[in-house]
Formats: C-alpha cells, sequence, structure tokens
C-alpha cells in the first residue's frame, strides 16, 4: 500500500507541479507596482503636453484675432483719409472754378463799373436811406 500512496505523490510533484510554476513566470510585487507607476506618470506626461499645446493654441488664437482687428482699423483709418483728402481735392477744385468765374467777370467789366460797385458795396448799413447818399449815388 505504501508505494501505492508514494506513486501519485511522486507524479503530482514531477509532472504537474512544474506546468503550474512555468505557466507564470515570477513577478514581484515591486515590479507590479512600479509598472503601474510608470504608466501613470506616462498618461499624466500626455496629459499636461496635451494642455501645454491647447493653452499655446489658444494663445495663437487670440493673438491671430487681435492682429485681424488692428489690419481692420488700420484700413478703415486708411479709407477715412482718402475720403478726406478726395473732398478737400473737390473743395480746392471748386475754390478754383469760383475764383475763374470772379476774374471772368471783372474783367468783363469796365474799371468805372467795378469801382462804382465796390463803394456801393462798401457802404454801412445805416447810411441807407440818407440824403446824402441819394445825392452822391451816380447816374447809369
Amino acid at each position: 500500500m505504501k508505494t501505492n500512496r508514494l506513486l501519485p505523490l511522486t507524479v503530482i510533484t514531477l509532472i504537474v507541479l512544474p506546468l503550474g510554476l512555468a505557466a507564470k513566470p515570477p513577478v514581484e510585487k515591486g515590479e507590479k507596482g512600479a509598472k503601474q507607476s510608470e504608466t501613470a506618470a506616462t498618461v499624466a506626461k500626455e496629459q499636461k503636453q496635451a494642455e501645454k499645446l491647447a493653452a499655446k493654441e489658444a494663445k495663437q488664437a487670440a493673438k491671430d484675432a487681435k492682429q485681424a482687428e488692428k489690419e481692420a482699423k488700420q484700413a478703415e483709418k486708411e479709407a477715412q483719409k482718402a475720403a478726406k483728402d478726395a473732398d478737400k481735392a473737390k473743395g480746392a477744385a471748386e475754390l478754383e472754378g469760383k475764383k475763374a468765374d470772379q476774374e471772368r467777370k471783372e474783367l468783363g467789366k469796365g474799371s468805372e463799373q467795378g469801382q462804382a460797385k465796390r463803394a456801393e458795396k462798401s457802404r454801412k448799413w445805416w447810411k441807407f436811406g440818407s440824403k446824402e447818399e441819394t445825392a452822391e449815388k451816380p447816374a447809369k
């Protein structure tokens, strides 16, 4: 009977035990925790990098928006300046036209008529209707 008991124990120790141990590589508790902490550290680094990238993109977008706003203001100022210059040129042309018309009018009139008109315009309003004015008025 002793041999009958010994045989199953021998089979178990020689065949089953080595197969059971060979299935799993030996893992220490310290290595298992280290792998998890490395994975967590890698994830944390990736998150920080993503946050930095997002912040950098937001800053760039804000910078681009400010630049576009500055360009729009500059374009508006240039348009206003161009309109002002056009108005000045138009006013100068009208003034030149008026001066030329005035010179033509004066050239067409004789000097006596021009002097009489200027004298009439230069009289003061309080002298209108006085006896002196009617006597001094030249006949046409």
